[in-house]
């Protein structure tokens, strides 16, 4: 091997011993997990570098509070809380489906604008609303049938049923628009997942009371009645 050679590589290795004598014995490097964690992208100078944000987290207090109710329910009942500021999401049994009341209306409401928009429907077609049409609990227009019906339209239906959150309005609208298979299929057609429609005012008012829907059950009197005893 030439002399010169030889030299330059001795060097070498005497400059990585002096820089290994600099480190004090016995001192292990600082495991990352330990300190304050800020991850950088390397750039170029010209671009300067921006620190990446690690995403918020729920508090432990509110994990716990959610844990606390879920587990002290006596019965069956999901918990979902959601920072739309932040994204995160804490649940309780978050995954199981739930009945939705009231929320239900909307996806009625969409799939009533959507045959708007198809030219399927329109807000001014007449639609005579009767006793027999008639649903359970909350449902304002009762007091407007009479033996011959109430004539109003489906926009007016519309209003009641978003407004005043009456079932009945969102019931004969429902049926407009194809019942539940009609919203499960708007519902698929839009990409909305994980939402399931059904079985319609009558039916889920009824299983709310844990009852079977009676037909002489219209008007919700008779049910009431039932429900009391």
């Amino acid at each position: 091997m030439p002399f010169a050679l030889l030299c330059r590589r001795v060097g070498i290795l005497v400059c990585l011993f002096v820089v290994a004598a600099c480190v004090p014995a016995g001192r292990q490097p600082i495991s990352p997990a330990s300190v304050p964690i800020t991850v950088q992208t390397t750039t170029s100078a010209r671009t300067p570098a921006k620190p990446v944000q690690t995403r918020a987290q729920p508090s432990a207090d509110l994990l716990t509070a959610i844990q606390a109710l879920g587990t002290g329910f006596k019965g069956e009942v999901g918990i979902s809380v959601r920072d739309i500021d932040e994204g995160w999401v804490v649940a309780w049994e978050g995954d199981s489906p739930r009945p939705q009341q009231s929320v239900s209306k909307f996806w009625v409401a969409i799939a009533v604008m959507d045959a708007v928009d198809r030219d399927r429907l329109s807000l001014n077609d007449p639609v005579t609303v009767t006793r027999s049409d008639l649903t359970l609990f909350h449902q304002p227009i009762r007091a407007r049938i009479g033996k011959d019906g109430y004539r109003t339209t489906i926009g007016e239906l519309l209003r009641g049923a978003m407004t005043r959150s009456d079932n009945t309005c969102n019931d004969v609208l429902l049926w407009r628009v194809g019942g539940p298979a009609g919203i499960n299929r708007m519902l698929g057609e839009k990409g909305i997942a994980g939402v399931k429609f059904g079985p319609g005012e009558r039916q889920l008012q009824a299983r709310t009371a844990g009852l079977e829907w009676r037909p002489e059950w219209a008007g919700g009197w008779d049910f009431c009645k039932l429900a009391q005893r």
